[in-house]
């Protein structure tokens, strides 16, 4: 290798030569290093320029960015997920000791095993590798040795996670002494944002608050070596927690268009074929991260829908929420999808700039929030208080108070949506409920009742006793509570029509 021109000349040729195509990145040469490694979130590869193996290196390296593990956020959840598995106390300790040293023998045995097949340099490189190796007793170089003779180990399965627990069972009686030879690439940040984000993603994956958050401060404090408040994390998981709602409502939502035969836009997914000019690249990364063809790559159709003018595209729309708090909704995590519920409405009024109120009850009102356009700062001080886990022991259900509060604030023509299990005590005798009704339909509101009860006559019920009290434009979604995930759905359906 000559100069610095044909360096440069080499790295380009190994970028516009790579599948897939590598995320955007800084390269630094360092003649200094003896190994090379990667940034996962500065996007930054460090490379030594003197290297026999660049090509190795530099493709090794834009697969750590491109999938092994891609981000802090990946490498986090893979702990949790490991960790979740051990039962023994012993081998948590053991494995929170060496999980840099085992993630990166991981991902090194996917990476050098898909590289190996697809550029025969890397192949040919790998292979005078294994040939000065003393031993193959780290996994990924009994990966290499195969590869380059075509075989797979049948321990490197399609679960990142079981692989990377066999990686553990199998060395963790020599992990002291083989620590020092390997070889690190990517290295835990602890990045509390990136955290907070993750386990938004683990919660929704059905992990148990408790253990996520204990495995977390681990993380941050033994594993990153880094000092952070708890508090921090929990600011971070708000804040990633309201952007997926707010995103998700995006997704469902549609811009009325003008053409001769009415038609919304859609989500659909692009498949190789289609024009490439109706592939939405930016859209699809920022979802996913990585681009599948066919798989999350996103475009927008056309569909047909119903006549008429869509409510939202008219000026001065209005949404009421009306969220239960009581310690009913604790059970099946009823509580948790009425919360998911409420953000994607809100994220739902962001998108079109509608104004929007907020009321949490049980009893009685537990926490309101009067008109406003800041539906961020109005979604965050909901999620700090709608827990129903910290109301009063003898609290029950009864949204008379919070529904007399919004007619206190009403405004014309408002949509109201009330997200209840309702186990209500006016069922059995409706007249204070009929009559907080009747104080809202001077504003000809719509009402719109998401329930999440055992029987759905009870949507019949609320229905009935609302349009007793002159609200006629009634709506009901009823969710068993045995499906009580399913309220989302019944969420899309009504912010799509």
């Amino acid at each position: 290798m000559g100069g610095a021109p044909d360096i440069e000349r080499m790295l380009e040729y190994i970028r516009t030569t790579h599948i897939p195509m590598p995320p955007p990145h800084q390269v630094i040469l360092d003649p200094k290093i003896e190994t090379a490694d990667c940034d996962l979130k500065e996007r930054v590869v460090r490379l030594n320029p003197k290297s026999q193996c660049l090509e190795w290196d530099y493709r090794h390296e834009i697969e750590h960015l491109n999938a092994y593990p891609r981000t802090e956020k990946e490498m986090f959840k893979h702990y949790v997920k490991a960790r979740s598995k051990l039962s023994h106390g012993r081998d948590r300790e053991l494995f929170k000791q060496y999980f840099t040293i085992i993630a990166n023998i991981t991902y090194d045995s996917y990476i050098d095993y898909e590289l190996a097949q697809r550029y025969e340099n890397v192949r040919k490189q790998m292979e005078d590798y294994v040939k000065r190796l003393p031993s193959l007793e780290i996994p990924c170089d009994e990966v290499r040795a195969l590869v380059v003779r075509g075989r797979k180990p049948k321990w490197l399965s399609d679960d990142i996670v079981e692989t990377m627990l066999y990686v553990f069972q199998r060395l963790k009686r020599r992990l002291p002494r083989l620590a020092p030879k390997v070889r690190i690439h990517v290295m835990p940040q602890g990045d509390p944002r990136v955290v907070g984000e993750a386990l938004v993603e683990l919660l929704d994956e059905g992990y148990s608050w408790d253990e996520i958050k204990e495995a977390a401060k681990e993380y941050l404090k033994d594993v990153a070596g880094k000092r952070v408040r708890w508090s921090e994390v929990v600011e971070a998981y708000i804040d990633a927690l309201i952007r997926s709602r707010f995103n998700f409502a995006i997704k469902a939502t549609f811009e009325p268009k003008v053409a001769i035969r009415e038609t919304r836009e859609a989500w659909d997914v692009w498949r190789l074929g289609d024009p490439i000019d109706e592939l939405e690249v930016h859209e699809s990364i920022r979802t996913y991260g990585i681009l599948v063809p066919g798989c999350n790559t996103l475009r927008r159709s056309l569909v047909p829908v119903r006549r008429g003018i869509p409510k939202r595209s008219r000026g001065g729309a209005r949404i009421a929420i009306l969220a239960d708090c009581s310690g009913s909704m604790l059970d099946y995590r009823k509580w948790i999808y009425a919360r998911d519920a409420v953000l994607m409405l809100l994220g739902f009024a962001n998108r079109y700039r509608y104004e929007a109120c907020v009321g949490i009850f049980t009893n009685y009102n537990v926490w309101s929030h009067e008109w406003t356009r800041d539906h961020y700062t109005l979604a965050r001080r909901f999620v700090k208080r709608f827990n129903p886990s910290k109301m009063p022991f003898h609290s029950y259900t009864s949204p008379v108070h919070s529904l007399e509060w919004l007619s206190s604030i009403g405004k014309e023509n408002m949509t109201i949506y009330l997200i209840s299990d309702m186990e209500l005590a006016e069922l059995h005798n409706p007249a204070e409920l009929e009559k907080a009704f009747t104080r809202l339909a001077k504003f000809s509101p719509r009402l719109v009742l998401f329930l999440i009860s055992h029987e759905r006559r009870t949507v019949e019920i609320i229905a009935r006793c609302a349009r007793r009290a002159n609200i006629n434009d009634v709506k009901g979604y009823w969710v068993n509570p045995l499906e009580a995930r399913k309220l989302v759905d019944e969420v899309i359906k009504e912010i799509s029509v």
